[in-house]
């Protein structure tokens, strides 16, 4: 190990930090105040190139959004979810005009990602239960994923890290390949592959399908995978799949909804429409716990007709909460949040492409402003210690990335600025970052 290596080794030594689950063995930095695109620390500004957890979407302090949950706990501070409200009759509105696929306008919310995750495996068993087919327990998921903390939701994330009594709690699981074309492990090319990559699937199907409930993924790979956008036409075959086979789809968007993706939900980039969509993490863009889980009319209409009912969580939008929503979807609307994120992913990838000619990243993956970057392989260090010292590099340079590809061999961090973030701040986010890189590739070559 290089004498650069131990001082940096030094400042990750578990004796002398207090763990955090998200900095993956980094210290932790006391965040004193943040506002736009910047954390103020003990040691002076940093800029956030992971939007806190993937959820910072419209930035820091918006006095517009703060402003409306003030109003709002002030008139009601609280709501019993089976109570209605103005601030939820407005979001349940908002979302179906402008935001939800024309065929889902039934909603109901809930507090966190994994909460929603868990709401609609529960829907789709509620939903084969009152058709009389009783048989549909199992689930299908992708090998490196990850849908939440909760029972269900741990159950069928493809997090070989968790501890095995966690494995598979929910019902039968099968994990099938995540379509990792840039690294395909059939060697095959996507243009002429035929989607090979979907004979496990086919399998799985001609088996069991008649006991498959969903197939549940995200779109867009997050954390665990770091950022895998499958091919156009990907989502398509899966969607066939699942109506040949009597099966629901459930895409789970807490990462890529609101327009992380630079489209309203990365499945409208794929121009597939799931039967269950659950998103949040920019629905109140980390000002208020609030997502949402949305379903078909034929969903809806089947539930309803055999009246069963989805259980409310005591604080699932609650008005302060849903005042959030409503001002940062105002504020992605006025200010074209969603276009924006288009135009600055050009940028992105321009510069990324050139990082990747100068062997400063093995290989980037993105849309809009969620992107993925794939560290070079280090002779001297493991996947996890390359994610720690890169982490460690990034904060000493004054930026905030977010450690991903946790279930590959890959050592990945996700570049991931709020939305919001202007051409001055991007570009000044890009030149850190690569200086940031440059030490990385000096000190574990």
């Amino acid at each position: 190990m290089t004498a650069e290596i131990k001082m940096f080794a030094k400042k990750l030594d578990p004796a002398e930090r207090v763990s955090w689950p998200f900095l993956h063995n980094a210290p932790p930095t006391a965040i004193r105040s943040a506002l736009g695109c910047e954390l103020t620390t003990d040691d002076g500004v940093v800029l956030d190139a992971a939007s806190g957890a993937v959820n910072v979407n419209v930035g820091y302090g918006r006095r517009e959004v703060i402003d409306a949950m003030m109003r709002a706990a002030q008139a009601l501070s609280y709501v019993h979810p089976e109570d209605g409200c103005e601030q939820r009759d407005r979001l349940v509105d908002k979302l179906r005009q402008d935001w939800l696929p024309s065929s889902h306008q039934d909603v109901f919310f809930t507090a966190t990602g994994s909460e929603s995750v868990e709401a609609a495996m529960r829907t789709a068993l509620h939903y084969h239960w009152a058709r009389g087919d009783t048989t549909r327990r199992d689930f299908i998921s992708l090998e490196l994923s990850y849908h939440g903390a909760g029972f269900g939701a741990m159950s069928i994330s493809g997090q070989r890290r968790l501890p095995k009594a966690l494995h598979n709690t929910a019902s039968t699981v099968y994990r099938h390949p995540n379509p990792t074309c840039t690294d395909c492990t059939l060697g095959l090319s996507p243009q002429s592959c035929e989607f090979a990559c979907l004979r496990k699937l086919d399998h799985v199907l001609a088996s069991r399908g008649s006991a498959v409930a969903a197939i549940v993924a995200e779109p867009i790979s997050g954390s665990s995978g770091g950022v895998v956008p499958p091919p156009k036409g990907f989502w398509s075959a899966i969607r066939q799949r699942c109506l040949q086979a009597g099966a629901l789809l459930i895409f789970d968007e807490t990462m890529t909804g609101y327009g992380r993706t630079g489209y309203r939900f990365a499945s409208e980039y794929y121009n597939v429409t799931p039967d269950i969509l659950a998103a949040g993490k920019g629905l109140a863009a980390g000002y208020a716990n609030i997502n949402a889980v949305s379903v078909t009319q034929e969903i809806a209409n089947t539930l309803r007709t055999h009246d069963v009912t989805l259980m409310s969580a005591t604080m699932a939008a609650q008005p302060a909460a849903c005042a959030a929503a409503l001002a940062v979807l105002d504020v992605i609307a006025k200010e074209r949040l969603i276009e924006r994120a288009r135009v600055h992913e050009r940028s992105i990838q321009e510069t990324f492409t050139y990082w990747e000619s100068l062997g400063l990243v093995r290989q980037a993956r993105g849309r809009g402003l969620f992107w993925g970057l794939d560290l070079p392989i280090s002779s001297h260090l493991s996947a996890d210690e390359s994610r720690s010292l890169i982490t460690t590099i990034c904060r000493d340079e004054r930026i905030v990335v977010y450690p991903a590809g946790l279930e590959s061999a890959r050592s990945t961090v996700l570049f991931c600025p709020p939305l919001s973030v202007d051409d001055a701040t991007l570009s000044c986010m890009l030149e850190r970052l690569e200086r940031a890189l440059r030490c990385y590739r000096e000190i574990a070559p």
